[in-house]
C-alpha cells in the first residue's frame, strides 16, 4: 500500500491521503490527513444570477395545501420556563 495519494475504486476517486507536518517530538508518530468523498451531489442553480425565487415556488404542485384556506393561526410566544 502506498503512503500517500489518491484512493480509487475502479475508475472512481474515493478521496485522498497525505502526510501532515506537525510540531511533534522526534519519537512522535506521523500524522496523516484523510479526505473521503462520501457522495457526489449534482446541483442545479435555483434561479439565474441576479434573480431570486422563493422556496415555495420550487414545491411540487397538485397536493394538499400547506394550510387550509382562511387559516389565520398565528404563532404565540412560549410561556416563560421556571424550575420546579
Amino acid at each position: 500500500m502506498a503512503c500517500c495519494g489518491a484512493s480509487t475504486a475502479g475508475d472512481q476517486s474515493l478521496g485522498s491521503i497525505s502526510r501532515v507536518a506537525l510540531d511533534a517530538p522526534p519519537w512522535g508518530r506521523p500524522a496523516f490527513r484523510i479526505e473521503i468523498t462520501l457522495a457526489v451531489t449534482e446541483t442545479a442553480p435555483v434561479a439565474p444570477p441576479g434573480e431570486a425565487r422563493p422556496a415555495l415556488a420550487r414545491l411540487p404542485t397538485g397536493g394538499p395545501p400547506l394550510r387550509p384556506a382562511g387559516d389565520t393561526t398565528r404563532l404565540r410566544p412560549s410561556p416563560p420556563f421556571t424550575w420546579t
